[in-house]
């Protein structure tokens, strides 16, 4: 006999929203998920017990980021999945207050206008703006750049792999910048 468990529907919706239809069940998509979080290193509890705490670093000058995964990350209240995502998100958030000419002027990435796909561009369709993906500490650097200028909340929570060249193997950290701080 296999448990049941009871889903409540907000939560329900958000299953739904992943599934691929027609071949998903909710245990698919929870499998799924598991999968994904288990494949992203982190194991289950790692919060718990046993997790290394968090270290809160200068947003300004911060340790290497390079070999870095991103735990979470946010700007503006917009939730990134990892550095370059951050990048795109401030954008998205640039864009809502100013227009795509304003924001090519104030952004330290490199963009273009409309879409380019080569040379490390990745299109952001909603905003018609092309951003070059760079290293992840450039891309903090040009996410809090943004975030200073529009006065917008940011953080980056992380923890570097356990890899030659990364700056704390192991340890996890924690960037901030707030316009009230």
């Amino acid at each position: 006999m296999m448990p049941v468990v009871r889903i409540p529907d907000p939560v329900f919706e958000r299953l739904q929203s992943i599934a691929k239809p027609f071949v998903d069940t909710p245990a698919t998509v929870i499998e799924r998920l598991l999968d994904f979080y288990e494949g992203a290193g982190q194991a289950p509890n790692a919060s718990a017990k046993g997790a290394s705490p968090i270290n809160e670093f200068d947003p300004h000058t911060p340790p290497g980021l390079a070999h870095t995964r991103r735990v979470k990350a946010q700007i503006g209240g917009l939730q990134a999945a990892n550095w370059n995502e951050l990048v795109q998100m401030a954008h998205r958030q640039a864009a809502k207050l100013r227009d795509i000419g304003s924001v090519k002027k104030l952004t330290r990435s490199n963009v273009v206008s409309g879409r380019k796909e080569d040379e490390g561009y990745h299109y952001i369709s909603d905003i018609n703006l092309s951003i070059q993906y760079v290293s992840a500490d450039n891309a903090w650097r040009n996410a809090l750049h943004l975030a200073e200028n529009l006065k917008l909340e940011i953080s980056a929570e992380f923890e570097w792999q356990e890899v030659d060249g990364a700056a704390l193997p192991g340890k996890r950290g924690k960037l901030y910048w707030s316009p009230n701080r």
